[in-house]
């Protein structure tokens, strides 16, 4: 086993911020979880967002890098509750959100849903439109290609056979073209490929930049955030959206821990049903974000889930905003980039 764990069953949200929402019981804590589609139920927190072998087989070592670092998340976290002064835990604090918003089912959803979008645009498209781009794709690789080929050649042959590459590129381009047409009929079929295995994709990539990201210990663009501050909730109302943290951009646009990335300006992370943490940049400061709005905003990114401390009739009523601003990256604007890559490029 090489000292790994062999646990099958991954959280995606850790227990340990889980249980900042949840209410202590005899034997366990418990949650209440409000699922799109579903009736809200109170679960115990270790079967909360929770799926098997999320984090891959032992070998990748990620769920075992996270059980190391949720230690120290924990420990930051009674820190705070006890009053440690932010600005001096900046680095742990960036790593913390970056981390628990990285680490999401929501987020490797994302991934799945973008690259349908960019299907999407292929399938719908006439076949010329496609025969076009598959040529303009030849014409670029065409070159790169064939000096692939040259390089495995005898060097004594190259100069024989580079005198004869532009005859040779001309036959090639045009045996490629008269065949493209004949090709299109297997697009569809390769399309349904490609959605088939986009899921398992989109876990294989996650899982090995989760490793990277635990391995490194870098806050990614999280770096910029620098201030850092608590707000208070009195009502005790915020609530857990599945991606955990949320950004707003200094455009005013709110997104999930993706647009932190984009022009992002201040972070939003609840903690607890009374205390969210807030990382801003230094540099930019848009209008502050009420605790109604983060709530609203963390239904909206939010997948399929959230997680709050009490059954109640506004917690209910968040559910109808669940996943209304869940792209990774807003879909009109993955439409325009994929149909831009079908386009000839202008004329300047």
């Amino acid at each position: 086993m090489n000292g790994r764990t062999t646990k099958r069953r991954n959280h995606y949200i850790p227990q340990l911020l889980l249980r900042r929402f949840g209410r202590p019981g005899r034997k366990t804590t418990r949650v209440w979880q409000f699922r799109a589609g579903s009736q809200p139920v109170n679960v115990a927190t270790e079967n909360a967002a929770v799926s098997t072998w999320f984090h891959g087989d032992p070998e990748t070592g990620v769920e075992d890098a996270f059980m190391a670092v949720e230690g120290e998340q924990g420990a930051l976290l009674q820190a705070l509750d006890g009053g440690a002064p932010l600005q001096e835990h900046v680095p742990a604090l960036q790593e913390f959100v970056w981390l628990m918003g990285c680490r999401t089912r929501s987020l490797r959803q994302r991934f799945v849903e973008a690259a349908e979008v960019a299907l999407s645009v292929f399938e719908e498209a006439d076949d010329a439109t496609l025969l076009g781009a598959l040529e303009r794709k030849w014409q670029q690789e065409a070159d790169q290609l064939i000096d692939e080929r040259l390089s495995q050649v005898d060097p004594r042959l190259v100069a024989e056979l580079t005198a004869r590459l532009p005859q040779f590129r001309e036959h090639l381009t045009a045996l490629c073209f008269a065949l493209l047409p004949s090709a299109l009929g297997g697009v569809e079929k390769l399309i349904a490929q490609a959605r088939r295995a986009f899921p398992g994709a989109a876990k294989d990539g996650h899982v090995r930049a989760l490793g990277l990201l635990l391995a490194a210990r870098v806050p990614g663009p999280m770096r910029e955030f620098t201030e850092w501050t608590i707000e208070h909730d009195p009502s005790n109302s915020l609530v857990l959206g599945d991606g955990v943290a949320i950004c707003q951009c200094a455009s005013g646009e709110v997104g999930g821990v993706s647009f932190v990335g984009r022009d992002g300006a201040a972070v939003y992370t609840p903690i607890s049903s009374s205390q969210l943490l807030v990382g801003r940049k230094v540099t930019q400061h848009p209008p502050k974000l009420s605790m109604d709005e983060v709530n609203t905003h963390s239904a909206k990114t939010a997948l399929d889930t959230l997680f709050a401390t009490e059954d109640s009739v506004y917690n209910r009523e968040l559910l109808s905003h669940v996943g209304s601003e869940a792209s990774l990256v807003p879909k009109d604007e993955l439409r325009d980039l994929a149909l831009l890559a079908m386009q000839p490029p202008s004329e300047s």
